[in-house]
């Protein structure tokens, strides 16, 4: 018996937690089921190497701009599915939710089709994407939410329970244990051997809302001079938070690494790790924090609580909190003790709860099952 083949249809392949997790679906599961992968942006490929090497055909298609273009993009798409003709169409985060749907039922054949919901602040749609959404939902056989706080969001707008299912995503803890000391990572990158590091990982986008991680640094550093701040990342606003550095005069206390693919080994070198973001799904960033044994104090947004436990591996705090973020920092500043602690205590949920091995069960379940 051939295996099932799974078409995967995602916006782009940028080096986001979405993007990464379908990665390793597709590096855990390609040798049960025939995987291929759309995309439809050609400046966001980062990962298609990736999956290639995979052995997993990917294939770019343009969606042109107006009406005009996206009527094209959706014939395309179409035809492409008629062509391919896989047993399920699974799309990925709210814009191939919308257009792959629509495609695979354009297709005119029978086929079972997946949508993920990751971000919950991809949830706050306007009346016509609600309605949109749920008349799609019925023609969905499963619709896989990354934590139950998206699943919640979309019960709020009368998606149907039944079709909801929730899959956290997955994470290998032992793929952040490295020889590489702290001193040596921080040796590389010209940081401060003495200094408590604080720091974030993430796209310089509105989303991950960095203009916060720097005004909270010019609260701390106003009554200590013993912390150093990194950011790790890039974006499209990444001038405006070097210049907002550069007018509180904090050069001196950052560094800026850009885009990195050694993350594991960078987040060797943090002391505390911490999340400003106005909206998540379930971030894997937090996850890679837990797996290197950091604390975390983050926003308490999206499925973030699902991983954080405050008083136990982190602390969270309201969107926008400067005053709360300063305060729950500077406890972690001040114990060496609490940062092993709340880092041990990560480290074991991850590995308790957050295995990619359970993550590949439960789509494989409902691979089968469809």
């Amino acid at each position: 018996m051939s295996n099932k083949t799974i078409l995967h249809i995602i916006s782009q392949l940028g080096m986001g937690g979405a993007e990464r997790q379908l990665y390793l679906l597709l590096k855990g599961l390609r040798s049960q089921y025939d995987f291929i992968v759309v995309s439809y942006d050609k400046e966001r490929l980062d990962y298609m190497d990736a999956i290639q090497s995979l052995g997993v055909q990917v294939i770019v298609i343009l969606k042109g701009p107006g009406l005009i273009g996206r009527l094209r993009f959706l014939k395309e798409l179409r035809n492409l599915i008629r062509t391919i003709a896989p047993d399920i169409v699974h799309t990925w985060l709210s814009s191939a939710n919308f257009w792959g749907r629509i495609a695979c039922l354009l297709s005119k054949k029978k086929r079972r089709i997946i949508a993920s919901v990751r971000n919950v602040g991809e949830m706050d749609k306007k009346i016509l994407e609600t309605l949109a959404d749920r008349l799609l939902a019925k023609k969905t056989d499963v619709i896989i939410a990354n934590t139950f706080a998206a699943r919640n969001y979309m019960l709020s707008y009368k998606i149907p329970e039944k079709k909801i299912r929730v899959i956290h995503n997955g994470i290998d803890p032992k793929s952040y244990d490295f020889s590489a000391t702290k001193g040596e990572i921080r040796k590389q990158l010209s940081i401060p051997q003495d200094k408590v590091l604080i720091g974030t990982v993430g796209r310089m986008m509105p989303q991950k809302n960095h203009f916060m991680f720097v005004e909270v640094a010019r609260e701390i550093l106003r009554k200590r001079n013993d912390v150093h701040f990194v950011l790790v990342g890039d974006g499209e606003l990444r001038q405006n938070i070097e210049a907002l550095i550069s007018k509180y005069g904090l050069c001196e206390m950052f560094t800026l690494t850009g885009q990195r693919d050694d993350i594991p080994q960078l987040l060797r070198a943090f002391d505390i790790f911490i999340l400003t973001s106005l909206w998540e799904g379930l971030p894997n960033v937090i996850m890679e924090a837990m797996c290197a044994r950091l604390p975390v104090v983050a926003t308490d947004v999206g499925g973030v609580s699902e991983l954080i436990s405050p008083g136990e591996n982190g602390f969270l705090v309201p969107p926008n909190d400067i005053n709360s973020m300063v305060r729950d920092i500077n406890k972690l500043i001040d114990s060496a003790k609490l940062r092993s602690d709340f880092g041990l205590s990560g480290r074991s949920k991850i590995e308790r709860q957050f295995s990619l091995k359970n993550t590949y069960d439960l789509y494989s379940s409902i691979y089968d099952e469809l």
